[in-house]
């Protein structure tokens, strides 16, 4: 039976971890002790938390949920340190770290034949070192002797305002295309 809290925490940690808050304080009152059996008065006890799919907020409702020994599962998060289950025991996703996949993009540009690239990114930690990653992979693909690696033309990196993705745009498509 489904329980709990239908909220979009649009990637806001203090939200997530809010909701996550609000979800396990209302489980953890509403159980009682009596006797040698448990009862309820309240709603279900929360077994899980599904969500949040933002990184930063992913981590601090791990740790928050990690207090509880409730899980979590979440679809979308990304950042490779949730991938440590010191860390994070709890903590399960239904997607690679973006790590992975940032690394696979690059050895399936060079097996097609695209050996440059331009990076347009937010300018977040996450982003940045994505996009490092990224111009590594391309860099220095491994594989046999003689295997031809790519290069980043352009790294742009924009804030969340209008201008800035404007001027990073225009940043990226000034560059030259190479063959």
């Amino acid at each position: 039976q489904y329980v709990g809290f239908d909220y979009d925490t649009r990637c806001d940690p203090s939200r997530a971890v809010g909701n996550a808050s609000a979800m396990l304080a209302s489980s953890s009152s509403s159980s009682s002790s009596s006797g040698g059996g448990t009862s309820c008065s309240g709603p279900d006890p929360v077994v899980g938390l599904l969500g949040p799919g933002c990184s930063s907020s992913s981590t601090l409702v791990a740790r928050l949920a990690q207090h509880f020994s409730v899980p979590q599962i979440s679809f979308a998060s990304q950042a490779a340190s949730l991938g440590s289950s010191a860390a994070y025991p709890a903590f399960f996703r239904t997607t690679l770290s973006g790590q992975t996949m940032i690394r696979g993009l690059a050895h399936l540009m060079l097996k097609l034949g695209h050996y440059y690239a331009s990076i347009l990114s937010g300018d977040e930690a996450f982003f940045v070192e994505l996009g490092a990653i990224f111009e590594e992979a391309l860099a220095n693909p491994g594989g046999p002797a003689g295997t031809r690696g790519g290069a980043v033309q352009v790294n742009a990196r924009f804030s969340p305002d209008e201008a800035s993705v404007k001027a990073a745009v225009k940043q990226v498509t000034a560059g030259t295309a190479k063959a």
